[in-house]
């Protein structure tokens, strides 16, 4: 788990360009109040994309969340996300 986490973890917005999203801090990202499809994973060798997730998000305008993904342990399963509404 250590050496995943020396990677940033890799986002992308509606099939756009892939962000780098540092581990170990909260990264803001601005996007239009509508329907966004998020893409997360984390780079490896084989497999490689590591545990991929996807969610989808219905956003109204002004409306704020977190989104949380969480690695599989095990290399072939895919990651967790949580989104939950933001408490700022």
């Amino acid at each position: 788990m250590f050496a995943m986490r020396m990677s940033p973890l890799r986002v992308t917005i509606d099939g756009g360009e892939e962000q780098k999203v540092p581990w170990s801090k909260t990264t803001e990202v601005s996007v239009s109040a509508e329907r966004h499809h998020l893409h997360l994973y984390v780079p490896w060798t084989i497999p490689q994309h590591l545990g991929p997730a996807d969610v989808e998000l219905s956003l109204q305008d002004g409306e704020v969340v977190d989104v949380r993904y969480k690695p599989p342990w095990i290399r072939t399963m895919a990651g967790r996300v949580r989104v939950t509404p933001s408490e700022s």
